[in-house]
């Protein structure tokens, strides 16, 4: 099988790694470092390697280990052994860098969810991850691609995403394409939903505007998810209050998600648009909620 130019890139850099930091990438307990991160943030790594090579004294260097550099939820998550405060503390800038610094290219980029799945990425590739959960046809979305327009000066947009002028027009297309279909309930998930509305509404409250629920895919299967829209969400402590609501229903897979009523009504420009855009365009009320 070819190998992707993501895995030449990854191989390539592990070795440079590697070859420069000896000491840092020794094996533990005969495992090899575990090191899945995207090409976006090898120069950030590059820079947090080289910080600690330089903090650590020349006695110190042989205790000192990665155990895993990782990319969890969106987020960087590093572990290793022997480091200090002062190398945990490197740790924690690079892992601040890399929250806005898109996985892919490294250019700036912003945390955003897609089908439950939450990612650092630039407009472009924001774009593309959109198009890749696309509930369109791929012929759909393979023809919005290729077919030059007038309004983007004669170029189609796949071309037109190395133009940030168009940038903000091409998302709110491809926002629209990825939507799913709003659902269809039948008269028992309506009255489970029901049940799960009203223990959310006791325990968030008046600042709970409405619960609307969503078809998703989770783990490759269609799930479902529940959006609270909230006015002035609590965005931890509200999300456990969901979960808590969820689970007195002892449902199985749903999901809860939060969105902010402002967001709800302007939700192309949201921070986080796709929830909004689902809450808004893709999904139904839960009746008595």
């Amino acid at each position: 099988m070819e190998e992707s130019r993501y895995e030449i890139q990854h191989r390539a850099f592990l070795a440079e790694v590697q070859l420069r930091y000896r000491s840092q990438f020794g094996a533990t307990d005969g495992e090899p470092v575990e090191l899945t991160v995207g090409p976006g943030w090898y120069d950030l790594l590059r820079e947090l390697f080289a910080a600690v090579a330089a903090s650590l004294p020349a006695q110190r260097q042989p205790a000192f280990r990665w155990r895993a550099i990782r990319e969890l939820g969106g987020r960087l998550c590093v572990s290793q052994e022997g480091g200090s405060r002062a190398i945990e503390e490197l740790i924690r800038t690079a892992a601040l860098r890399a929250d806005s610094t898109c996985r892919v290219c490294g250019e700036p980029g912003s945390g955003r969810q897609v089908n439950g799945g939450y990612a650092v990425d630039c407009e472009r590739h924001f774009i593309e991850r959109l198009l890749r959960c696309a509930w369109s046809d791929e012929s759909s979305v393979r023809a919005w691609l290729t077919t030059p327009r007038a309004d983007l000066d004669d170029l189609c947009p796949r071309d037109a995403m190395g133009d940030h002028g168009h940038l903000e027009s091409l998302r709110s297309e491809a926002l629209f394409l990825s939507l799913p279909p709003a659902p269809t309930l039948r008269d028992a998930e309506c009255e489970h939903l029901a049940g799960i509305g009203r223990e959310a509404r006791r325990r968030l409250g008046l600042r709970l505007q409405s619960l609307r629920v969503a078809e998703t895919v989770a783990r490759g299967r269609r799930a479902v998810t529940l959006l609270a829209v909230l006015d002035r969400p609590r965005w931890c402590d509200d999300a456990r209050s969901l979960m808590d609501a969820i689970n007195t229903g002892a449902c199985g897979d749903i999901r809860p998600q939060l969105v902010s009523d402002p967001d709800l009504s302007h939700p192309l420009t949201a921070d986080d648009p796709w929830p909004a855009m689902v809450a808004r365009y893709a999904s139904v009320e839960v009746s008595g909620s």
